[in-house]
This record gives C-alpha cells, structure tokens and sequence, in this order.
C-alpha cells in the first residue's frame, strides 16, 4: 500500500507478479473522513488490531478464565500426568514400607532397591531429550527415592525396630537377681523370684543439659549381695537420690519387667549417648 502526502486520497498499487488484495494500515497522516471514504467506496477492507481487554486474573483463575481446580480435573485423567504422579508415589510408597519392615531381616536388599531406584531415575533425566515426560519423571522419582528412604528408615530407628527387637527376644521366668545378667543377656521379658524387690532407696537420677531426669534403682532379693546386676530405670519420676517411684516400683506385687533396648541413635541421641 502506499499513500500519497499531497492528495488525501487513497490510492492503491498492485505489484505485477501480485495478486490483488485488499487491506489497510492506520497512518497518522491520513484524514479520517478520506479514510471513511475510502472504505465506504470498497477501496479497503478494515480491520483491526486491537485485542479483548482481559483483566488480571483473580486467585484460583487463569488468565483464559478456567478454574485452576477444573484445569487439574481436565489433565489428571491423562496418560502423562498418571505416570508422572502415580510411579514416584509408588516409589516412595514401597521404600518406605520396605526400610520400616524389613531393614532388620533383609538390610542388603532394602539398599539395593533403594540404589536401583536412584539409578532409574538418573537414566530418565539422562534421556530426557527422547520425551517430554521422561524429565519430570526422573527429577519426581529421584526426589521420590530419597524421601523414601529417609523416611522408612527413620520409622525404623525410631519406632518399628523396638517391637521387631521383642518378637526376637527371649522371655525368662523365675529369674534371681543376684544371679549373673549375662545368663540371661537375651531376654526382652523377665519375671524375677518372690523376694525380688526394687530399692526405691538407693536410686539415683541424673540430670541432662535439657532438664529430663534419668532414674535407675537396684533390683535386689534377700541374698544381701552388693553386685548389683539388673537395675529398674525410668524417666522423670526420682530425686537426685532416692525417690524411685516409675511405673510400678512401689507394688510388692509387680515381679517382672521388660528390657529397654537401645536404637542405632542416627537421628536421635540413643541411650547410651
């Protein structure tokens, strides 16, 4: 198109080796009635740039006015998005079962799986020029294969260990204190003889820096012996000396007990720290 300075016409020039066509271009320098009349005589053809105003969006709405929720429900049925979302939740899902369960019996197996899984999805992320869901995929498992450890495995040192430690430990009747612990360094049960009894007396507590009370008492019988070799323990419930009253200490009736074992203290501080 070109427009001419001295005439406030319109004029039109088609390139030979082009086909005619029909449009316009809004120029400054053009008077709007020449240009009304123009399009009025069937010169141009009118049309225009402008776009939709289209506000900001409001919280919870895109810009093409779809709910972010009704976004979710139109993808979460496709292919891509299942696999991206379900397999690094099964991942995660079976590592932490397997380090919470099985750590104790099958601890070679538990790491294997766990490194398997890290490897597979370093391969995804390695490949992720061959698809566009290998990247997420990979980058999801691999957060996936991480969490899932470090959570099954602090369920295990935690809590899960104790009671597998009870389902693998002896239960002893009958036991004298004054007899050597050794003899019975296997049991998560004991029942001691009639005259066994807890000298409440000569406990002692300790206190740790965050103000928590670690209280032992001497199980002694009537043998008189002054090698003590097993000892009732609690926490928050002595003096510094004396004072022993955890659980039932002070019930004649109360002959037996259950060993406290120790966790590996990888999170937490364990007993004997």
């Amino acid at each position: 198109l070109r427009y001419g300075n001295s005439s406030p016409a319109l004029r039109r020039t088609t390139p030979p080796h082009c086909a005619p066509m029909r449009s316009a271009r809004a120029d400054p320098s053009i008077p709007p009635q020449a240009l009304k009349g123009a399009m009025a005589g069937g010169d141009v053809e009118e049309f225009s740039l402008r776009q939709p105003f289209v506000p900001y969006p409001q919280k919870g709405v895109s810009r093409t006015g779809v709910n972010v929720l009704d976004q979710f429900f139109m993808v979460y049925g496709k292919p891509d998005f299942l696999i991206v979302f379900w397999m690094p939740f099964v991942v995660f899902a079976v590592l932490l079962l397997l380090f919470s369960n099985a750590f104790m019996q099958l601890p070679s197996v538990c790491c294997i799986l766990s490194a398997l899984a890290a490897a597979g999805s370093i391969f995804l992320i390695v490949i992720r020029n061959r698809g566009h869901v290998w990247f997420p995929l990979g980058v999801a498992c691999l957060l996936a294969t991480g969490l899932g450890t470090l959570s099954g495995f602090y369920v295990y040192d935690q809590y899960a260990c104790f009671p597998l430690f009870y389902a693998n430990s002896r239960i002893y009747s009958n036991v004298v204190p004054s007899q050597p612990s050794g003899a019975v360094a296997d049991a998560g049960k004991i029942t001691f003889s009639s005259e066994t009894a807890v000298d409440a007396n000569h406990s002692v507590g300790y206190i740790n820096e965050k103000g928590r009370i670690y209280c032992v008492a001497p199980v002694r019988d009537k043998s008189g012996s002054t090698l003590i070799q097993f000892w009732a323990v609690g926490l928050d419930c002595c003096d510094s000396t004396g004072g022993f009253a955890c659980d039932q200490a002070a019930d004649q009736s109360a002959g037996a007990g259950v060993r406290v074992f120790d966790n590996s203290g990888f999170f937490y501080d364990s007993r004997k720290d």
